[in-house]
């Protein structure tokens, strides 16, 4: 499990519970509520991604204090955000090991709930003017796709200033991509210092919500979806390479002519550096860390 923490400071820092200790905290721990911790640890996270730039995380044991206080015994933020440059954000683009912190911009356009993918992973994308004056897409996947209602800021001109924590950047096409996480959350005009300077820049704009139009095969039934865009092997190729690839979505008839068994379907993995782990003497060993891997993964 887990959580970023937040002083009476503004010093935000990741925090771990070991899985074998979530059943102990879980029912004493929540959101937005204040608790005095003693007898932590903090470590070095080592795992293929971090929710923050720190790489230190705090670490709960079994003999740590956890104290609830009452709503007034500390003044501390109810948000706490990290926002950076456009040359951070792009240095960090198609680098996982740090979600590219917090994107904050003015919402301007949203397009419905998609099904995409061979998985059929729900999602929806929504376009804002980031506070670096340039228009983004940030795409809403799951739940935070399904759950967000665009037409409550429909009703007028906002304009709306929107934060979402812990999104993941990528370029396609020379620009940049914002992508939500399992740890990202929406807020909307939340009460933050440079939120309220967002917004009073573009309180003289028209800013207007508006739907986008969708152009996706996603929308069609099946049977029709899969005569729409339809191109050949070559052309996809030739046109990917050369940059033109007009829409987001292809369809290729082919015919599997062979399947590659060399390798296996999936292998047993270190939770940390993700790299192969091997049975030795009872108990898997990372071939990488040189370490045990109590609890391996199946990559």
């Amino acid at each position: 499990m887990d959580m970023v923490l937040i002083d009476e400071k503004g010093n935000l820092m990741h925090a771990s519970v070991p899985r074998h200790l979530v059943s102990r905290f879980k029912r004493h721990v929540s959101e937005c509520k204040l608790y005095s911790l003693r007898n932590v640890k903090i470590t070095t996270n080592t795992y293929p991604y971090r929710p923050l730039a720190s790489d230190k995380k705090l670490l709960f044991l079994a003999t740590i204090e956890v104290v609830k206080l009452d709503a007034d015994a500390v003044r501390i933020g109810m948000h706490g955000f990290q926002f950076v440059s456009l040359p951070v954000l792009q240095a960090r683009a198609d680098d996982v090991t740090i979600l590219s912190a917090d994107i904050v911009g003015c919402f301007y356009g949203y397009g419905e709930v998609e099904t995409v993918g061979a998985r059929l992973k729900r999602k929806r994308d929504i376009k804002i003017f980031t506070d670096y004056s340039v228009t983004s897409t940030i795409t809403l996947w799951g739940k935070l796709g399904e759950l967000f209602d665009p037409t409550l800021y429909t009703q007028d001109g906002g304009p709306y200033v929107m934060v979402v924590t812990s999104v993941s950047v990528k370029t396609y096409q020379r620009a940049l991509t914002f992508a939500t996480t399992s740890a990202s959350r929406i807020y909307v005009n939340p009460d933050e210092q440079h939120v309220s300077s967002v917004r009073e820049r573009f309180s003289a704009l028209s800013t207007k919500v508006l739907a986008l139009e969708g152009t996706s095969a996603s929308k069609l039934p099946l049977e029709e979806a899969m005569f729409v865009n339809q191109i050949t092997v070559d052309d996809l190729v030739g046109a990917t390479c050369s940059g033109e690839l007009k829409a987001a979505i292809a369809t290729l008839k082919v015919i599997i002519t062979a399947v590659n068994t060399r390798f296996e379907w999936y292998y047993v993995s270190c939770k940390s550096c993700v790299k192969k782990a091997t049975p030795v003497g009872g108990v898997y060993v990372c071939a990488e860390c040189k370490k045990p891997v109590d609890y391996p993964l199946h990559m």
